[in-house]
């Protein structure tokens, strides 16, 4: 029977807990909860997700929450199961990074650049990732170059909700005819759309800039613009940062 893997990224908008038996394809969702939710902001609730699980072996996280990080650190040695950070405790070669300083550089650009180089194989990639930033990345041969962090798509409709009259939350889409007859339409089509305007923008300017051809898009806010991307010919992996944690684990023979 294979291991038992726990992965949990920490994100600022969610919290995703997969686990990864190996020698089985995939990741099996177990939990996915917000991140500041008070119910789930403790120690005890994390108790109760992981004790659900039996016969862990190795959990390893990435979280660019430093609370969250505390958290997983305390539960973890209350329960006795083997944790890892992925940004501490392994080896990162600077080089493959540029020589940029990787105290300065999120945990998630780190894990999502293992995950496009060892699990999907690219040497040279646009990588975005869409959350409460939208970020985008540059991996050229082999190496990665730099990244650009800009307001996410929900993080950009809750700041226009709550600081306008009137306006309620509501599910908005991609807008096929790219204007509004009313407000809320309105609003899909300056949101969802101009985000994916400002997409396709920037990919123009990075693929021109760094001649880098193609492009991997990942991240929670992936419900909003897959089909749109997919029709763009960008590459869609959904778990991708799970794919680089399994690789992380990998170089530590614990799979």
């Amino acid at each position: 029977m294979g291991k038992k893997l726990v992965l949990i990224d920490v994100g600022n908008t969610t919290v995703d807990i997969r686990i990864k038996v190996t020698g089985k394809p995939g990741f099996g969702t177990v939990k996915r909860f917000f991140t500041k939710e008070p119910k789930f902001h403790n120690s005890d609730y994390l108790k109760t997700v992981l004790n659900g699980m039996e016969n862990i072996d190795y959990v390893i996280y990435s979280s660019v929450v430093p609370d969250w990080t505390e958290i997983i650190i305390l539960t973890l040695q209350e329960l006795k199961i083997l944790g890892l950070d992925a940004k501490k405790d392994f080896f990162h070669n600077e080089s493959d990074f540029n020589n940029i300083d990787l105290k300065k550089l999120g945990t998630d650009f780190i894990v999502n650049y293992y995950g496009v180089r060892f699990s999907l194989k690219f040497d040279s990639a646009i990588v975005i990732s869409l959350g409460t930033a939208t970020t985008f990345f540059i991996i050229k041969n082999q190496k990665f170059i730099g990244a650009t962090i800009a307001p996410g798509i929900e993080t950009g409709l809750n700041g226009l909700i709550l600081d306008t009259a009137l306006l309620n939350a509501g599910s908005y889409n991609f807008n096929e005819q790219w204007l509004g007859e009313n407000t809320f339409d309105a609003i899909s089509a300056g949101t969802i759309n101009g985000h994916f305007a400002m997409i396709d923008g920037m990919v123009q300017k990075l693929r021109n800039t760094f001649k880098v051809r193609d492009v991997i898009v990942t991240g929670g806010n992936l419900k909003y613009l897959k089909v749109q991307l997919e029709q763009e010919g960008f590459f869609v992996c959904e778990d991708l940062i799970f794919q680089g944690l399994e690789w992380l684990l990998k170089q530590k023979n614990l799979t």
